[in-house]
């Protein structure tokens, strides 16, 4: 029986490996989606793992998409649902962090619920109409970025565009931290449902997604689904740091977290063969 994997995430599910000089001098670091010429990616091994079984076919795909979050997953999803209407599809969807909003430009060639479903969008267009309020704005390869997304619109940045963005990201600094990450979590249980009531499987993931606390709910129904969404420990502080760290956290060690956020291929490869195979 055919059957499909769509991973969703953010940068974690790129393949980034390498040590952090290689990887911030790649020609691709701004999109993500690269590894070493000779190294197997990450969900390349886990379709080869999938396809072991007995009268399954498999084949996955990655549809991370570094810096943007939980505001643009429905968007994604909805385009992978469109693109393969008859297939049957289960969904591999990390938990991400907050702090990631995407602000799309205002551009006249943008058509309500048409162009976000074309072919490729995700993979061209979206990089020339969003920016990710996110990143990190005193980092060489941010203002790299921005100039990069106006050229490819014939646009510059105008003078007051760095004060003017630093300012918007102060004022996001300082706004309560806690509602984002009861946002997140919100958004993953509505989409749980939604695709589940499709008639989809889905499966999540978390790697570093933490809540300041875990709810206490009444409503037994809500608090039964939301066990399905493993929000409450991450892998890179649980199962990660156990197996890799004497543990401790893997961002702590940058053998195994380069720039302390993206894990090795060694540790993408053990998820695989210890985690995701079971999980799906």
């Amino acid at each position: 029986m055919d059957k499909k994997l769509i991973v969703l995430g953010t940068s974690h599910v790129h393949d980034i490996h390498g040590t952090f000089e290689e990887n911030i001098n790649h020609p691709d670091y701004v999109k993500g989606h690269y590894a070493e010429t000779d190294s197997e990616r990450w969900t390349a091994h886990l379709e080869n793992k999938l396809n072991e079984r007995e009268d399954e076919t498999w084949t996955v795909e990655n549809c991370g998409i570094g810096g943007h979050g939980i505001s643009t997953y429905h968007h994604r999803i909805m385009h992978c649902l469109e693109k393969e209407p008859d297939i049957d599809l289960t969904f591999l969807i990390e938990i991400p962090c907050n702090n990631r909003i995407t602000a799309t430009y205002e551009s006249p060639s943008y058509k309500f619920f048409k162009t976000f479903l074309k072919k490729d969008y995700f993979k061209s267009k979206f990089w020339d109409y969003s920016l990710p309020i996110n990143m990190e704005i005193y980092d060489k390869d941010f203002w790299k970025i921005m100039s990069e997304k106006f050229k490819r619109r014939e646009m510059k940045l105008s003078p007051s565009f760095k004060e003017d963005y630093m300012g918007f990201q102060n004022v996001m600094n300082s706004l309560n931290k806690k509602v984002p990450v009861e946002e997140i979590l919100l958004h993953c249980m509505s989409i749980n449902g939604w695709l589940k009531d499709l008639g989809y499987n889905v499966c999540w993931f978390n790697l570093d997604y933490d809540t300041p606390t875990h709810p206490s709910l009444k409503n037994k129904k809500v608090a039964d689904f939301l066990k399905v969404i493993p929000y409450k420990t991450s892998l890179s502080n649980t199962l990660l740091a156990s197996e890799y760290n004497k543990g401790k956290e893997i961002k702590l060690n940058p053998k195994l977290c380069f720039d302390g956020v993206h894990p090795s291929k060694e540790i993408w490869h053990w998820l695989v063969e210890n985690y995701f195979i079971k999980l799906l």
